[in-house]
């Protein structure tokens, strides 16, 4: 990127992350700056709170439901959306067998929006519903975070 396209990318980074903290009710409350040769942006929330005002993980009990909160199969879009833009052959032969790169585009936008969409309504729904565990499902698959779910 040229240093106008940094810049200009680097400052709607930062409204965008303020935008969204603001909207899940958490100011900023302090930062730093270091020099890069590409834009980054990157915050750690802090919270203090009781033990019953959170969910944990491995808190689960018999008879309860699953509800998944958003799309399954986020790094699978990611990844052939990558594969179709680098042309990678290694993947993409398979790949073709089931999609096409409109697909793929299609797949990586909609991933991209929900990954970027706030859990502020699901994590209420689970409060006022008295939700017994809550995990995302990231590197572990959806049966490895399930295991963790009955783990007690």
């Amino acid at each position: 990127m040229s240093e106008t396209e940094k810049e200009l990318v680097t400052k709607n980074m930062i409204k965008g992350f303020n935008d969204c903290a603001n909207e899940a009710g958490a100011p900023i409350t302090g930062g730093q700056s270091v020099l890069n040769p590409w834009p980054m942006i990157g915050g750690v929330a802090n919270v203090v709170c009781n033990e019953d005002e959170y969910i944990k993980v491995n808190q689960a009990v018999a008879g309860d439901k699953i509800v998944l909160t958003k799309p399954i199969g986020t790094q699978v879009a990611v990844n052939l959306n990558e594969w179709f833009i680098e042309k990678n052959a290694k993947y993409l032969d398979k790949a073709l067998e089931f999609t096409n790169a409109g697909a793929a585009r299609d797949a990586y936008y909609l991933a991209t929006e929900s990954m970027g969409t706030l859990n502020m309504n699901a994590s209420g729904l689970m409060n006022k519903h008295k939700c017994h565990g809550a995990t995302d499902i990231t590197g572990f698959g959806i049966k490895g975070h399930a295991d963790n779910l009955v783990q007690v």
